[in-house]
């Protein structure tokens, strides 16, 4: 935001960015306090009336309430709960989501992440892991395919300049998506220190404001809980999710003879109304090639 930009709206006071977040977010512009100067909403002060309202507003589930029987123990909902439970509804119910699961032969990966090991930790202090290698890829796919990278708004389709790739972080209470910016401009060590940095900022809740919001795209990886392959909600406004499952030795079939090997369960999850299933096809080959043949990035 430019200092000393205002736009107004009848008599409210706005900034440029705060009117386009309210527009996009359907918050009420008039009911906000504005905390810049001269009383001016700036983009903070949407932030906070967007989840405020997610908090306050109930969240409605179709069907007949349990019954308590005796001994049952009631977990009241905490803000965060409440949040996800209304963004993950909105998002289900607003965006028609479709699934394209790919499976990917990741004997290359595996290699090029043992190799790596001991270069980036020496470089960085940090452990590079599958999920940041992952980022690495999927911001050179979005380069490729800028649609899957867009926003689906009331009256156009934005086409985001910027990579921004959020990474799902579980936390003891819920989920919170930190934001790899430009990702596609940044090289593996840095990706690898920084989603180290923001993971563990996440867990402490010590997150900002700007670090959890922007993205694009987001990666949510549950292999490291031994999951197979899953589906993922969309996490609004963005169009696209991908979903990555655990790395597991199966057998796999290699000129004519079934051998051992580690592969790898994607899924993406998509926004129908922007992006087609051709293009997420045409998405997830690419990123099956980054990801089976890894040194194709240097290229």
């Amino acid at each position: 935001e430019k200092k000393g930009t205002t736009a107004s709206t009848g008599r409210v006071k706005a900034s440029p960015l705060a009117k386009k977040l309210a527009s996009r977010y359907g918050v009420d512009l008039s009911k906000i306090k504005g905390s810049g100067p001269g009383g001016r909403i700036v983009r903070d002060d949407v932030e906070k009336a967007r989840e405020g309202a997610a908090v306050e507003e109930p969240v409605s589930v179709p069907g007949v309430t349990p019954p308590a029987d005796e001994g049952t123990a009631r977990i009241p909902l905490s803000r965060m709960r409440r949040i996800i439970a209304q963004r993950m509804q909105e998002s289900f119910q607003n965006k028609p989501h479709f699934f394209i699961r790919q499976e990917i032969y990741a004997e290359a990966l595996v290699d090029l992440r043992s190799r790596l090991l001991p270069v980036i930790e020496k470089q960085t202090g940090k452990r590079v892991t599958f999920t940041d290698l992952i980022v690495k890829m999927v911001a050179r796919a979005l380069d490729e395919y800028p649609m899957v990278n867009a926003y689906y708004t009331k009256d156009a389709i934005q086409m985001n300049a910027k990579i921004n790739v959020g990474v799902a972080v579980a936390l003891d209470d819920g989920l919170i998506v930190p934001v790899v910016r430009n990702a596609n401009r940044k090289g593996l060590a840095e990706i690898t220190t920084e989603i180290h940095d923001l993971s563990e900022r996440a867990r402490e809740g010590k997150l900002t404001p700007e670090e959890i919001s922007g993205g694009t795209f987001t990666v949510s990886n549950l292999g490291m809980f031994g999951v197979d392959d899953f589906t993922a909600v969309i996490n609004a406004p963005e169009s696209a999710i991908l979903a990555c499952g655990a790395i597991k030795k199966k057998p796999y079939v290699k000129e004519d003879t079934v051998v051992p090997a580690s592969m790898l369960t994607l899924t993406l999850s998509a926004d129908h109304r922007i992006v087609d299933g051709s293009v997420a096809a045409q998405f997830m080959q690419f990123l099956k090639t980054l990801l089976e043949e890894p040194f194709s990035l240097l290229i």
